[in-house]
């Protein structure tokens, strides 16, 4: 989970716990701070090699989606795959100039597709961010791929 800290800093925390319940951790801190609540989304990318073989997912990034202190849509990635004892949140930027005040994401599933060369299936995830417009006064949708 990810939250913002109480302490006056309004930093962004990430917290696990093996079973949801009890004996919360503190993971790596993103190093960003924001007004409001950040949200949570995966990213993956999955392939099956053969029909009837295992999925194998190649890509599993936590993205972390939040409202900077300017207003612009920020995000930052951690990597999944990588060794938990050196996963650290890396900084992926802005997102297309959107402002809001407050953030929601979801993950997207996109289509499958078959790779044309290699025959693989692909399925991929794509974070599905709603965020609230103030000078809009509207709900705005936008999706991206995490860099």
């Amino acid at each position: 989970m990810v939250f913002t800290s109480n302490d006056g800093t309004n930093s962004i925390l990430y917290a696990t716990s093996p079973d949801g319940f009890t004996n919360w951790t503190l993971g790596p801190a993103p190093g960003q701070t924001s007004d409001a609540a950040p949200a949570l989304a995966q990213y993956f990318v999955s392939t099956l090699a053969v029909p009837g073989g295992q999925w194998t997912i190649t890509t599993n990034l936590l993205v972390l989606v939040f409202v900077a202190t300017n207003s612009l849509i920020q995000y930052a990635i951690l990597d999944l795959t990588e060794n938990p004892n050196y996963r650290a949140w890396r900084f992926g930027g802005s997102l297309w100039r959107n402002f809001g005040q407050a953030v929601s994401v979801c993950p997207q599933l996109d289509e499958s597709f078959v790779e044309s060369q290699s025959g693989r299936v692909v399925t991929q995830s794509t974070p599905l961010i709603v965020y609230y417009n103030d000078s809009s006064n509207r709900l705005l949708e936008t999706s991206f791929v995490p860099q």
